[in-house]
């Protein structure tokens, strides 16, 4: 989700290694004119697992160009991060269309090609800049548009959380169907945006209309927060 709506190409783990490349990069540069860079040096033939000999294992693990090899080869230290973070890049992109294939409900994921710098550089409001948060949790699935005597169910048919009728696609029927959300389909199609189909849930944030969208979907997310906090209370 936050490699599709956030922009957020490298996964926690992967900033982590790259940090990791850059400060062994730092100490092969430095030795040995430095003490901390004979000691890490020395570290690698010291006895245990100490921090040197783990993050080269590390570096191996991963397939990156030995550090020692980088320095004497006298390449610069932003050509070697950009190296590492090409691969890294590389790397997170196919782990996610793994894990992100079979998300297809409400939507795929993979279909989503947007992401919050584009929200940035269209120059909206921070509202809608602050918005979008509801707009990624809407096409992510991640609100329970749907009850069951007001309770979250995974039966086939369930009653909406704003109008209280029975649907086999909460999703499809509160953002197409639903009366509760017709003045904001009204003001979308006001704008020539169909609303037919979910897909104006994919509209790019360049279109006129996308404020109005994720007005739409704050509204939504809203609703579905009011709803289950309110059966939690009681």
């Amino acid at each position: 989700m936050c490699f599709a709506e956030l922009g957020w190409t490298l996964s926690g783990s992967a900033k982590a290694i790259l940090d990791i490349a850059l400060q062994r990069h730092l100490f092969w540069s430095q030795h040995p004119h430095t003490l901390a860079s004979h000691v890490f040096a020395a570290a690698h033939l010291w006895p245990g697992e100490t921090w040197a000999k783990c993050s080269e294992a590390l570096m191996q693990e991963c397939f990156f160009s030995d550090c020692r090899t980088w320095v004497a080869a006298d390449n610069s230290a932003t050509g070697f991060r950009t190296h590492v973070r090409r691969q890294l890049l590389d790397s997170c992109a196919v782990a996610w269309q793994d894990a992100v294939s079979h998300h297809t409900r409400p939507m795929s994921i993979t279909c989503v090609s947007t992401d919050i710098s584009d929200a940035f550089r269209a120059q909206h409001s921070f509202d809608t800049l602050l918005r979008q948060r509801s707009l990624c949790c809407l096409r992510a699935g991640l609100l329970s548009l749907g009850h069951l005597n007001f309770r979250i169910s995974r039966a086939a048919a369930q009653q909406c959380i704003l109008c209280n009728k029975m649907t086999r696609s909460p999703f499809t029927h509160v953002m197409l169907y639903c009366e509760r959300t017709s003045e904001h389909r009204t003001t979308l199609a006001a704008r020539g945006i169909d609303v037919d189909s979910t897909q104006f849930l994919r509209l790019p944030p360049s279109h006129a209309g996308f404020s109005d969208v994720v007005n739409f979907a704050h509204y939504v997310h809203n609703a579905s927060s009011s709803f289950w906090k309110g059966r939690s209370a009681n």
